[in-house]
């Protein structure tokens, strides 16, 4: 059966939001990892919402996987999102509650994204061939990062295109990240495992 547009731009930007969020840093920044990280992940969740309406519109119909026992599953994410939104809502400050710190923009909107990505992943899998497909994503991802990391902590020169003295010596990208000399980070590959 050949694939339709809108089902291929679906899972091209769920692939793209598996492989590209772990890979996109800037160190020029100097602040921690998700500040870049968050509007890539955003907007690929966007453009996969959107080609996930135009699937439901061209398609009339939604299937729903079949979860059998998991069934239940669902309903403890929905209670856990309504407890973010409410939380943000009943906050003493509601803005900083939605959007989130600065640094992190890890508020509501950020955690409503990862809802609104676990569903469309839940509602596009629906194949042995396309589970693959994303678990080879996540992996290829892991072992750039991984390389990356590897070659800025053993090669101190590798980025030195980019001129900034004080980024030399030490792992900038998700691998891990060292504010000061004296206060490493120990749990190198946290941030790629958690986003």
């Amino acid at each position: 059966m050949k694939t339709k547009w809108y089902d291929f731009g679906l899972e091209l930007s769920l692939l793209l939001a598996v492989f590209l969020t772990p890979l996109v840093f800037a160190p020029q920044l100097n602040v921690s990892f998700e500040l870049i990280k968050v509007p890539v992940f955003r907007s690929l969740v966007w453009i996969a919402f959107v080609f996930f309406a135009v699937k439901v519109l061209y398609d009339r119909e939604i299937s729903f996987p079949s979860l059998g026992r998991f069934r239940f599953l669902f309903y403890f994410i929905g209670l856990y999102f309504a407890t973010i939104l409410l939380s943000a809502l009943l906050s003493p400050m509601p803005q900083l509650s939605f959007w989130g710190e600065y640094f992190r923009a890890s508020g509501a909107l950020t955690f409503l994204h990862y809802g609104l990505f676990f569903l469309l992943l839940i509602f596009t899998i629906q194949s042995p061939a396309q589970v693959k497909r994303f678990l080879y994503a996540a992996l290829i991802s892991g072992a750039l990062v991984c390389v990356n990391g590897l070659l800025q902590f053993f090669m101190p020169g590798y980025f030195e295109f980019w001129d900034i003295d004080k980024f030399m010596g030490r792992i900038f990208s998700t691998i891990g990240h060292r504010r000061r000399k004296s206060c490493p980070n120990k749990p190198f590959f946290t941030s790629y495992s958690c986003e």
